[in-house]
């Protein structure tokens, strides 16, 4: 088998031995041929032709097992890449994540959201049952600057 490493990428390949291979394979059954003949009919072989074609069963054999190694090494290597993917991927989250608007946002602007997202008085009375949702105790479960700007708004705890 006439393996070879890519001068580009450093690939390891039997691509020409493998192409070789398929060329030879398809040159003795190419039409005409008593090879042909038989693959395209139910016709059993000669006895003579039976050690012909038994002869490409190991180099049939060589270059499956070449192509399954080339694909389990390319596959392991798509597995490597698609992790590597995920873990920038998650670097890139968290960076940009820094770089939210809402991290920068002033205290008191953060205050008066969390105050306009409440019910009103009449929506409490009308429901007649509380729900935490509409509590300011969710904003003090967000982060620890959320929970700081909840817990020093005393608007929010005034209902």
């Amino acid at each position: 088998m006439d393996a070879s490493i890519c001068s580009q990428c450093g690939t390891w390949s039997s691509t020409s031995a493998i192409n070789t291979t398929i060329q030879s394979l398809q040159n003795a059954a190419a039409p005409g041929t008593r090879l042909h003949a038989l693959i395209h009919s139910n016709d059993p072989p000669e006895p003579a032709e039976i050690p012909l074609i038994q002869s490409f069963a190991p180099e049939i054999d060589a270059s499956l097992a070449s192509l399954d190694a080339e694909i389990w090494r390319l596959q392991e290597r798509l597995r490597s890449l698609k992790k590597d993917r995920s873990e920038l991927l998650d670097h890139q989250r968290v960076h940009k994540s820094i770089l939210s608007p809402l991290r920068r946002m002033p205290p008191e602007i953060l205050a008066e959201i969390f105050v306009f997202s409440l019910p009103t008085v009449t929506e409490l009375f009308q429901r007649q049952k509380f729900q935490i949702e509409d509590s300011p105790w969710v904003w003090t479960h967000i982060c620890s600057r959320w929970r700081t700007v909840a817990i020093s708004t005393p608007t929010l705890w005034s209902l």
